[in-house]
């Protein structure tokens, strides 16, 4: 593990919305919190079903410090796969998620994969909340935080500017030409079946659709003589 000698260390909260609670305690510098990449199989399938807040708990803290900080709040707050509580962290931190994390998930997937998953009441973190304690200083973080405007979702990843995002021509049956980086967005606004342009992609104008379905008929029918390009 690369021993980080920088003060400019976090530690964060991943918080159910919906529910809540507490799902993550994460560290790292203040930018990892908002990332996505690199999480395990658990926290990816609460993030996608419930969305979620991040609370900056600390920062400007050494390496040292913000290990020492996530292995308490970890071991106050319990991990889901020691049954515990409700943290999809795989370790009992202190190392940031170095190490050997990856095996020790693949033997976390073999074992839920032989046992079952177990749901509502038959789990055994059910109804496990934070304490009064952790539920006082999640207020007082997302309190601070609003005040101070930090929002969950960087500017840098929207539009354009998302390294992710594709660029697409959308050229109308009258010629017009139009570029976007978000091929839901412009069907939405134009009353386009994204899924038509999709699957034509790069393959000239669509000339005619069929569809079984009465609401997307309409949108299927305005999408005949449009082309898609990449």
């Amino acid at each position: 593990m690369t021993k980080r000698k920088t003060n400019n260390n976090c530690v964060y909260f991943h918080v159910n919305k919906t529910k809540q609670e507490v799902f993550y305690v994460g560290i790292g510098c203040l930018n990892r919190a908002f990332h996505k990449k690199g999480r395990n199989r658990f926290w990816q399938n609460i993030a996608r079903k419930y969305d979620y807040d991040i609370i900056i708990i600390h920062k400007n803290l050494s390496w040292g410090a913000v290990c020492e900080l996530e292995k308490q709040y970890i071991r106050q707050i319990g991990r889901r796969i020691k049954k515990e509580g409700s943290l999809t962290n795989i370790h009992p931190g202190g190392n940031g998620g170095d190490g050997h994390e990856h095996s020790e998930e693949t033997k976390l997937k073999m074992s839920l994969s032989k046992k079952g998953t177990r749901l509502g009441k038959e789990n055994s973190w059910y109804g496990k909340h934070p304490t009064e304690e952790v539920r006082k200083l999640l207020s007082e973080k997302a309190k601070e935080q609003h005040k101070n405007g930090i929002s969950k979702n960087p500017p840098v990843m929207i539009g354009e500017n998302n390294p992710a995002a594709k660029c697409r021509i959308l050229i109308s049956p009258k010629g017009e030409e139009f570029i976007t980086y978000s091929l839901r967005k412009f069907c939405e606004e134009n009353n386009l079946c994204m899924k038509k342009l999709r699957l034509n992609t790069n393959k000239g104008p669509i000339q005619s659709v069929t569809t079984d379905l009465y609401k997307q008929r309409y949108k299927s029918l305005n999408t005949v003589g449009w082309e898609c390009r990449e």
